[in-house]
């Protein structure tokens, strides 16, 4: 037994040095390097927002304070009230409008070279409210219908010159 003593002993020495030993080297941090098509595509796509927000603000200087009077005997479905901020194309929110209001919506005419930008900020305002600003800030590249009785949306584009 007193030679078996010592020879755990030196066993659980040498394993626990063991454990200090020094193994490969492992590298913990890892650098991921930005890929430059990446950084390219976020810039283009900064660049072509800063150019539709720019857009929309021309075409909303266009028209500043045009008059609109209310629309008080507009059906039910045309006085539910949104709340959206929007800068884009005209089209996909005129979609989102003629959905909150159950009407379908109708493209009319060609696409324009240029989008119709829209840029939107209504707070509580109801869906004909919006769809008004939207045809105004539109001007004379699109036309904004809306027809209660057959409950469709109309965008009217404007026929393009210069073919």
């Amino acid at each position: 037994m007193k030679k078996l003593i010592p020879l755990v002993s030196v066993a659980g020495l040498s394993l626990l040095l063991s454990a200090c030993a020094v193994h490969g080297k492992v590298d913990q941090q890892l650098v991921a390097e930005p890929d430059p098509v990446g950084l390219r595509l976020a810039s283009a796509v900064d660049k072509a927002s800063a150019a539709l927000q720019t857009l929309a603000s021309v075409e909303q200087a266009r028209n500043p304070n045009a008059s609109i009077q209310q629309v008080p005997y507009a059906p039910q479905e045309l006085r539910r009230t949104v709340t959206l901020d929007w800068v884009g194309p005209i089209e996909p929110i005129m979609r989102r409008l003629a959905d909150r209001a159950g009407y379908d919506m109708q493209v009319n005419g060609d696409l324009p070279p240029a989008p119709v930008v829209i840029s939107l900020n209504a707070r509580e305002k109801s869906v004909i409210e919006v769809l008004r600003d939207v045809g105004l800030q539109a001007g004379q590249r699109a036309d904004v219908v809306v027809d209660p009785e057959h409950r469709i949306v109309e965008l009217n584009y404007a026929p393009v010159s210069g073919d």
